[in-house]
């Protein structure tokens, strides 16, 4: 079926008894066979969304109302051809972080970098009990880990920055503090209990 738009129709979107969709793609009007939108709800999937809304408010936080961080974003992105919104969303869910304890007085940090996202602007950093910075690391590669000794015990956090394009102060933008645990359907922060 074709249907051609002529003075009477000029446009139509939306369902039409759950049986056929209208809606317009990039100018290009098309209609669509409605399907029943399938949503399971599950551990994993909610953990994910979890983690997709803290991400969506720290760049509204940090990023979106500060000009200056959100043309170096936007500039940084130009290469892939999205927004710096969509980089920055790309680099916080394609990345992982893991801090843990391997044996007394000892942390380890283990990280996989997104495929987006130059590799020489991603800043690991470790933060002591105190609140001040215990180690800061540029990998050299988007897989790999690290370990310290500690000297003190308590409770280490880490977080994942991205330096964008000609921001140079401090460590960066702030991309990732918190990493979803699809077993308990929450997103916590990346920390772990080191004992001396």
């Amino acid at each position: 079926m074709r249907v051609k738009y002529t003075g009477i129709i000029a446009d139509m979107r939306g369902q039409f008894q759950e049986s056929i969709v209208f809606s317009d793609w990039r100018g290009r009007k098309y209609a669509r066979r409605y399907t029943k939108p399938y949503n399971p709800k599950t551990c994993a999937q909610e953990a994910h969304r979890s983690l997709h809304r803290y991400l969506v408010n720290l760049f509204q936080t940090n990023i979106k109302n500060n000009s200056t961080y959100k043309e170096a974003w936007d500039i940084e992105a130009t290469p892939y051809k999205f927004s710096g919104f969509n980089l920055f969303l790309s680099i916080g869910l394609g990345s992982t972080l893991k801090l843990s304890s391997p044996s007394s007085g000892r942390v380890r940090v283990e990280w996989k970098l997104g495929q987006k996202g130059a590799l020489d602007k991603f800043r690991i950093v470790i933060y002591a009990p105190d609140g001040s910075v215990f180690k800061e690391i540029t990998p050299d590669t988007r897989e790999g880990f690290a370990e310290y000794s500690t000297g003190t015990g308590g409770e280490y956090k880490a977080e994942l920055h991205y330096l964008a394009h000609g921001l140079s102060r401090g460590t960066g933008t702030l991309v990732k503090a918190k990493e979803e645990d699809r077993l308990n359907c929450t997103v916590s922060d990346i920390k772990c209990n080191v004992t001396v």
